[in-house]
């Protein structure tokens, strides 16, 4: 229901002249007898400048929408809860055989020193060799 009001209320706001279709034909030019006639009539009879044909046209167009798609939306807002939760399960157990992979294959502390020590030794020999060559 709230939809169909904020329909009503856009389309309320909405200037008549959208609801015109863009090829329509534009009246033709009035001499100056004419225009001056014109003005008198509307200086008699001021005219109602609400839009009623184009409010009414869009709060039935509004109303057709929002029966036609209300059951639908609200079946789709109740259904994802399901999904959304098988996802979250599955992603948390990827990320923990992830984890358990990375640890399994990861070196321990003692390992990286020993690397780490043998790298610096060996930069050790090349850098006295280099020294000594030159």
């Amino acid at each position: 229901m709230s939809r169909f009001l904020v329909i009503l209320l856009s389309a309320a706001l909405v200037p008549s002249s959208a609801f015109v279709a863009p090829g329509a034909p534009r009246p033709a030019l009035r001499s100056a007898s004419q225009v001056e006639q014109m003005q008198r009539v509307e200086m008699i009879e001021e005219p109602s400048t609400f839009p009623f044909g184009a409010v009414a046209m869009a709060s039935v167009l509004g109303l057709m929408v929002g029966l036609a798609s209300g059951p639908q939306v609200a079946m789709a807002e109740d259904a994802p809860a399901a999904p959304v939760m098988d996802k979250k399960a599955k992603l948390k157990a990827e990320v923990e055989k992830a984890q358990a992979a990375f640890s399994k294959n990861a070196k321990s502390k003692d390992d990286r020193l020993k690397e780490q020590m043998k790298q610096l030794e060996d930069f050790s020999k090349t850098a006295t060799t280099n020294k000594a060559s030159n």
